[in-house]
């Protein structure tokens, strides 16, 4: 194997690698500022709909999360607004 071959290979294996770790990263933001808003809903607050909890992107949600309400778990699995 050619050292351009081999340096080729290992500068895409470190292009996917940083890759995921953004993502991940992105995915841990995300799950904070999910955690965050969830928190600062009153007690016993319910998401009038679907929309407004996609629209914030906090789909789905979660039986025991706030803002869930089982008129949007249409097939009572305790997971609300899931995408079918």
């Amino acid at each position: 194997m050619s050292m351009v071959k081999v340096v080729g290979a290992s500068v895409l294996v470190g292009v996917v690698i940083a890759s995921a770790v953004v993502a991940f990263e992105k995915a841990q933001d995300r799950s904070e500022a999910r955690a965050a808003v969830l928190s600062t809903l009153p007690q016993g607050y319910e998401f009038p709909g679907c929309n407004e909890v996609r629209r914030l992107g906090l789909d789905p949600l979660y039986s025991n999360e706030p803002g869930y309400s089982i008129r949007m778990d249409g097939d009572g699995d305790g997971i609300a607004c899931e995408v079918y």
